[in-house]
């Protein structure tokens, strides 16, 4: 236990930082062990050793030797000279695009020639205003004249969904030509409306006692022809009466639509064996 305290302690001891009582008695157990001082001895070694030496001036020789030797290795320095190839490259690029330039310059068409086209495709653009709805519609039928003879042809007036022979002149056996005409716009179209469809409507009833029990519940279904008249009425009860359809050509009466036919203000409740709305 002597041995490893004195191990822990031996590096302050070395640098001179143990004081006091453990110095003293460090001191007293490395002259009693011999393993402890051999110890000491080695921990000093390396000390010394590793210390750190202090850098000293190197001498002038060894700075003039170095400078010897950079100049001897030292390499010529190279200035840049271009080609003649490369400015006769760079000359025939600038003559090319000068000469390209020009061609495309004098490939473009002047203003005044650039309008003309687009005013006469205007003008050629320009449709005639179609005929009023009822108007006669004409045309002037104008065939080409031949190159040698002169052929004059009349211009026959158009009638409309009709064909039209042009009379040829004696001289020359052209045969007639047909020329179909525009029929005119149709102005009376018939529209196909929808026919109307049947409608039904129902309604829901209660009918109660006077104590305000419900004593059955009435369905009324009615059906309407496409003149709004009705056709066909069908009540449906809860109780065991069965379902009855009636045929009616008047209108029903509004109590058929209410929601509640507990009788109007003022009136008497319907009893059990009542149907509401139905008299006898």
């Amino acid at each position: 236990m002597k041995c490893a305290l004195v191990r822990w302690w031996m590096e302050e001891y070395i640098d001179g930082a143990l004081q006091g009582r453990r110095l003293q008695w460090v001191e007293k157990h490395l002259q009693e062990c011999s393993a402890c001082a051999q110890e000491l001895a080695w921990h000093r070694l390396l000390s010394d050793t590793l210390k750190p030496e202090v850098l000293s001036v190197p001498p002038q020789d060894m700075w003039q030797d170095f400078q010897r030797r950079l100049a001897e290795r030292r390499q010529p320095t190279h200035t840049f000279r271009p080609a003649w190839w490369q400015w006769g490259t760079a000359a025939a690029a600038a003559v090319c695009a000068v000469v390209l330039g020009i061609v495309w310059w004098n490939e473009q068409p002047s203003v005044s020639e650039a309008v003309a086209p687009a005013k006469r495709s205007d003008a050629q653009n320009i449709a005639p205003s179609e005929p009023q709805a009822g108007a006669k519609a004409t045309e002037s039928v104008q065939a080409p004249a031949p190159a040698a003879p002169t052929l004059t042809m009349r211009s026959p007036v158009v009638r409309s969904a009709g064909k039209v022979q042009s009379t040829p002149t004696k001289r020359l056996g052209y045969a007639p030509v047909q020329i179909a005409a525009r029929p005119l716009a149709q102005t009376d179209r018939e529209v196909s409306l929808p026919a109307p469809q049947p409608v039904a409507s129902l309604a829901y009833a209660e009918v109660r006692n006077e104590q305000g029990e419900l004593v059955a519940k009435v369905v009324l279904q009615t059906t309407y022809d496409e003149n709004g008249q009705p056709t066909a009425v069908q009540i449906e009860c809860d109780t065991p009466t069965a379902v009855e359809v009636e045929n009616n050509e008047q209108p029903l009466d509004s109590s058929y639509h209410s929601d509640d036919t507990r009788g109007s203000a003022g009136g008497p409740a319907p009893t059990a064996g009542s149907r509401p709305g139905l008299s006898d």
